[in-house]
């Protein structure tokens, strides 16, 4: 649900950074439950038209 704050004078690819990497140490080994966080930012990361930097975090996360 982050992905739909305002994010105030903060830049959009570092916030969605954040919350990447806060579900990568929250969900740790649970890789089924990540997919499942992961999925659900794509569908709400469209409402705020943050798909380029989700992809752009998910390319760098996948080197």
């Amino acid at each position: 649900m982050s992905i739909l704050c305002d994010f105030g004078d903060r830049d959009p690819q570092e916030v969605v950074d954040y919350i990447y990497t806060r579900l990568q140490e929250l969900l740790g080994d649970n890789l089924k439950r990540l997919r499942e966080c992961i999925d659900m930012l794509h569908i709400l990361s469209a409402n705020r038209d943050l798909d380029k930097q989700i992809e752009e975090t998910e390319k760098m996360l996948t080197r």
